[in-house]
């Protein structure tokens, strides 16, 4: 049923319909207390005091199912995941003050971060859409350190607070970062200045915070989560309540959370757990509490309202999980167990989409350069460091396996170079693009085929649909897809010609430079061109004419 609320603005009822949550399934896998969770569309990752990390999917009739875990994803409990926005990566936290970086797919380690002397790390939230970069706030130490995956030292070390941090989040698309601590201290920084800060400790110029607040949390603050345009953020303490902040703007820049930190009370003990949907008039907050109940909050006017109250689990609540279509809801519980929640009209028989963001599947690309962990183990100090180089102990020199210079190369400069498995597939400006595979038996690469379509050099290649298709693109302003088993070629793509991005039915007036295909099963192709043009294509259509064709692309 519609909501109804004179509380609520018409407008913003009629943005959103969210009926009586009703309890679609119970989720239980998890030896100890549930700790953490977080979904995208139809992934779920769920993490236990039990040390153990789980994917789940969603198969419709019979709901989540679970397809991987790790068993000692962390040396103690792990406290806390979120998936990356493009959905190919995930990150965890754990007691051990470590932080991991997963594959979205089947959930293997992919990079550890471990900050010198951390101690538990409670939260964290990948800091923005577009980079390879997030925020995680540590127990019981001041220091809030900030990685990327691709790389395993910290790119900077903030002493931002006396008390322990229970809670971070990246509002204003991560230009900001929002920290609150155990003291009920609230700080925001500019991101990027505290990645410019370094790990030196002590700097001479220090962060200074753009906003600095006392006393938003009695007790203490345990959790906070940023809206989807990063407007909007919001805080929840051991005061039982939510705290919504907003995002205060100076020539389209943002400059702090200044404006709000208005309270919602409702529930009647310490908040633990945050999540916005949407974004606007028709952002959707969802809280979690010790009271066992789950609250859903919506805007009226300039203050949100409590539309939802949620009697979820017969023990304390520890998260919640909010559909990014807001279809659904997840609660995890001290009891040891999930429940999933309809919004609306969603049944167990329903199909669950993962979202997708053309663009933001490219920030990742396919994993490309996030390969799987060596052997790592974590020193006293808390550094990680890798005992075997492909199988040859620590110290020893890195061995080429195989120099190719022969006639089944190539005659020119290789431009690119693109892995999957033991396919490798070159670019070079002598026009051509070859796919060798990597023979164990005889230990080196077999040249598979020669492919020849492009009439200048070959700049960029790429592997599409999970190995089975290469991408070339070159100098003559096209984008070409071949069968890897066959080498016969599939599909060509024309740049677009005219400034505007119209297509003109030929080949545009610039070369591409760059080619990358999404990880999606909807492959998508992204090109780079001379010209300033960014074309967009879905393979899953017949159109020569790509989706997209912009300029100066964010």
């Amino acid at each position: 049923m519609r909501l109804q609320s004179n509380r609520i603005t018409e407008e913003s009822a009629a943005m959103l319909e969210i009926e009586e949550p009703t309890l679609l399934q119970t989720v239980r896998g998890h030896r100890s207390e549930v700790t953490c969770a977080d979904a995208n569309g139809a992934r779920l990752v769920t993490g236990g005091g039990d040390r153990v990390l789980r994917l789940w999917t969603w198969e419709r009739g019979a709901g989540w199912d679970e397809v991987a875990r790790s068993s000692d994803a962390h040396r103690y409990g792990v406290t806390a995941a979120r998936w990356a926005a493009s959905g190919a990566l995930l990150a965890s936290g754990g007691v051990d003050g470590v932080a991991r970086v997963w594959s979205g797919r089947d959930l293997m380690p992919r990079r550890l971060l471990a900050a010198p002397g951390a101690a538990a790390a409670r939260a964290l939230c990948w800091a923005t859409r577009a980079r390879r970069s997030f925020a995680r706030a540590v127990l019981g130490d001041s220091r809030a350190p900030a990685g990327g995956p691709r790389r395993r030292r910290a790119l900077a070390r903030l002493h931002a607070h006396e008390g322990a941090l229970h809670a971070v989040a990246a509002p204003a698309r991560g230009a900001l970062l929002l920290t609150a601590c155990t003291h009920g201290v609230l700080k925001v920084f500019d991101l990027a200045e505290v990645c410019r800060s370094g790990c030196n400790g002590v700097s001479s110029s220090p962060v200074v915070p753009l906003a600095w607040m006392d006393n938003v949390h009695d007790l203490g603050a345990l959790c906070a989560d940023a809206t989807e345009d990063g407007n909007m953020a919001a805080t929840g303490g051991q005061d039982a309540l939510i705290r919504v902040w907003h995002t205060r703007v100076e020539d389209g820049w943002p400059r702090g959370l200044l404006r709000g930190g208005y309270r919602l009370s409702g529930h009647s003990a310490a908040v633990t757990a945050l999540r916005w949907a949407g974004w606007g008039e028709a952002a959707l907050l969802a809280s979690a509490s010790l009271d066992r109940t789950a609250r859903l909050w919506l805007p009226a006017g300039a203050q949100l309202h409590c539309v939802r109250v949620v009697h979820a689990h017969p023990r304390y609540l520890t998260c919640v999980v909010l559909a990014h279509d807001m279809r659904y809801m997840i609660t995890g519980s001290n009891d040891r167990s999930l429940r999933m929640w309809s919004l609306g009209s969603l049944t167990i028989n329903d199909e669950l989409e993962i979202p997708c963001e053309a663009l933001a599947h490219f920030g990742l690309g396919d994993l490309k350069g996030i390969g799987p962990l060596d052997d790592e183990v974590i020193d006293e100090d808390g550094i990680a460091t890798q005992t075997t180089v492909a199988g040859r102990p620590e110290g020893s020199d890195h061995t080429c396996l195989q120099h190719l210079w022969s006639s089944t190369t190539h005659t020119g400069a290789i431009n690119d170079i693109a892995t999957h498995g033991d396919l490798v597939a070159t670019a070079s400006s002598d026009g051509l693009a070859r796919v060798f595979r990597w023979s164990e038996e005889r230990g080196e690469l077999q040249a598979l085929h020669e492919l020849a379509a492009h009439e200048y050099p070959v700049l960029a290649v790429d592997f599409v649909a999970a190995g089975a298709v290469v991408l070339t693109a070159g100098l003559d302003g096209r984008a070409c897809l071949w069968d890897v088993e066959t080498g016969v070629q599939l599909r060509s793509l024309c740049v677009p010609a005219g400034e505007d991005g119209g297509a003109g039915g030929e080949a545009g007036g610039g070369g591409v430079r760059a080619a990358r295909a999404s990880s999606t099963r909807s492959a998508l192709i992204l090109l780079g061109t001379d010209d300033g043009l960014a074309p967009l294509w879905s393979l899953d259509e017949d159109n020569p004419q790509p989706l997209q064709a912009r300029k100066q692309m964010l």
